[in-house]
């Protein structure tokens, strides 16, 4: 078996383009340039932030457990008051089938035009590289760039990791009828018959394939260990993240979530399938 990773920074440069090299085990797979990319309610005082808005405080992590900021799903960027559907909701996406959503519904992909995200790296991994190197992933940052003079420093190139997502390939070699197959079995249809799966059904469960970011250990040129709400940095960095597998997907250790979880539709159709028939 094998699994896919996607993988994307935020970056605002100053002069130089920082570099990344990424490691799985002792395994470098990829040594990288890391493109700026950064939409302007990221920016506070002109520097790079983590939090999109004066609005998000220091409680959004344990807010937002489920769903981070940079999830590639375009219910995060739509301006949608809360008491009204999406767009989608109003056209009765949940009346059709998941083949009828990547042909029919959507042809236009008017849902990834509204989603924000830098350049998005691609690699596919051997699970026994992971199982060698115990499902480890290393990624290293050269960033030297800087107006360093005399003690004193104003201007920097700053970068967070935004987005890390570990898939499993079968998702790939097959997504309509994979996801298709998944949506029946754990719908709300599905479980229609039980009053409690379906008060079950409501609870609070992950989104998959989920953005992994935020499960990173940030350590900066210091060597000190970053508080997780303060991830954007400058000068060399390292981040490092210890998965565990469950049903043949990789989570980060010690969040394993129980139970089954919603798909993102989005996620498949606007990402999943079109690098699927690329690449056939």
């Amino acid at each position: 078996m094998k699994q896919v990773i996607f993988l994307g920074f935020y970056c605002q440069i100053y002069k130089k383009a920082p570099t990344a090299r990424i490691y799985v085990g002792d395994i470098m797979i990829d040594e990288i340039e890391i493109s700026e990319f950064y939409t302007e309610e990221y920016v506070r005082d002109k520097k790079l932030s983590f939090l999109s808005n004066e609005n998000v405080d220091s409680s959004f992590l344990s807010r937002q457990l489920h769903v981070g900021q940079n999830e590639l799903d375009p219910s995060l960027f739509e301006k949608n008051h809360i008491l009204d559907n999406f767009w989608w909701d109003k056209k009765g996406m949940s009346k059709i089938s998941f083949v009828e959503i990547c042909k029919e519904f959507d042809p236009e992909f008017n849902t990834l035009s509204n989603i924000k995200h830098p350049k998005i790296l691609v690699y596919v991994i051997d699970n026994e590289v992971l199982k060698t190197a115990q499902y480890e992933l290393r990624i290293e940052i050269k960033n030297a760039d800087s107006d360093y003079t005399n003690g004193f420093m104003s201007k920097s190139t700053l970068v967070y990791l935004s987005h890390f997502y570990i898939i499993p390939y079968s998702l790939f070699e097959d997504p309509i009828n994979y996801t298709e197959n998944f949506l029946q079995v754990y719908s709300r249809r599905g479980c229609s018959y039980n009053l409690r799966k379906i008060l079950q059904f409501y609870k609070k469960k992950v989104g998959w394939p989920l953005n992994l970011n935020q499960y990173f250990t940030l350590f900066d040129n210091t060597g000190k260990q970053r508080s997780k709400l303060d991830p954007v940095f400058g000068g060399d960095a390292v981040l490092h993240i210890t998965m565990e597998k469950k049903h043949n997907i990789y989570w980060p250790k010690g969040i394993t979530p129980k139970g089954f979880f919603y798909i993102n539709r989005f996620f498949v159709k606007d990402f999943v399938v079109p690098l699927s028939n690329k690449y056939k």
